[in-house]
């Protein structure tokens, strides 16, 4: 068999297994260790916070891309996806070949999301570029269009795909033991799964190998997605807002000839910053 792998995380043998057992699981297919030719391939700062974080394959001409999301399906995951493989397709090819007068080939893009939020989903979903669309009377020719398929990899919801891989039904538990740690109200959640999944031999070999910096950051980092995004829109808002004053500020002292000093306080910018713009 004839399959190249790419996974976008450390090459060691452990690493590779749990992926493959991931794809299997997915794709409900048996494919062996030995049978796969496998190679680290490592993406860094692609897209939103989360893509560059996730998983990324090529097997068998499919770039697989694994994306896990907690609290809530984030119905513009296909758009960040775009981004993603855009991205990766314009590293994975020369930029003269481009313009070749022959057909360059490229491996189809498969992409999943691993849902573990609260909220009741489906088993298996899917999300399309497409629902995003604007309608107008030309909307039934479609020139683009990209499909991310969700998986609910909740214990109580989707059992059997969790019974086909290891690395998933680990994962689960995790989740469900930081959950049972907030409802208690534990002051550590995430560190009381840790080592509640270590006592019982559950994602050992990963915790195990985090340094005190990895740990801590993620023993302090409670952000989900909602909140990095709120966190992201209100500090957006401030520096636009900043922006508007210094502007303003600006104007006052090279039209109206208000003194800067006065400026300064009157708009509640920065002395130096004021200059420089002046």
């Amino acid at each position: 068999m004839n399959c190249e792998l790419v996974i976008s995380l450390s090459p060691n043998k452990n690493a590779r297994e749990k992926f493959l057992s991931l794809y299997n699981a997915i794709h409900n297919s048996e494919l062996k260790i030995e049978d796969v030719h496998i190679e680290p391939y490592m993406i860094e700062n692609i897209a939103h916070n989360g893509l560059y974080n996730d998983v990324s394959m090529l097997i068998d001409n499919k770039i697989i891309i694994f994306v896990e999301h907690q609290s809530t399906v984030n119905v513009n995951m296909p758009l960040r996806c775009l981004e993603y493989v855009t991205e990766l397709y314009s590293r994975m090819v020369q930029t003269d070949n481009k313009y070749n007068s022959k057909i360059i080939s490229l491996p189809a893009p498969e992409f999943y999301v691993m849902y573990n939020g609260k909220t009741k989903v489906p088993e298996e979903s899917t999300i399309k570029l497409s629902d995003a669309f604007c309608k107008n009377r030309y909307s039934n020719i479609l020139g683009l269009d990209l499909v991310v398929k969700v998986f609910n990899i909740k214990k109580e919801d989707n059992p059997d795909i969790l019974k086909r891989s290891k690395i998933l039904n680990d994962y689960s538990t995790f989740v469900n033991y930081v959950e049972f740690a907030k409802k208690q109200k534990l002051t550590k959640p995430i560190q009381y799964a840790i080592d509640k999944c270590i006592k019982e031999n559950i994602l050992t070999d990963y915790f195990s190998q985090l340094s005190k910096e990895e740990r801590e950051m993620i023993f302090t980092n409670e952000y989900d997605y909602e909140t990095d995004i709120r966190v992201k829109t209100k500090e957006a808002f401030e520096d636009g807002e900043q922006k508007a004053r210094l502007e303003d500020a600006v104007t006052a002292v090279k039209e109206f000839n208000i003194p800067l000093e006065l400026a300064v306080e009157k708009f509640n910018v920065r002395r130096e910053e004021l200059k420089q713009n002046l």
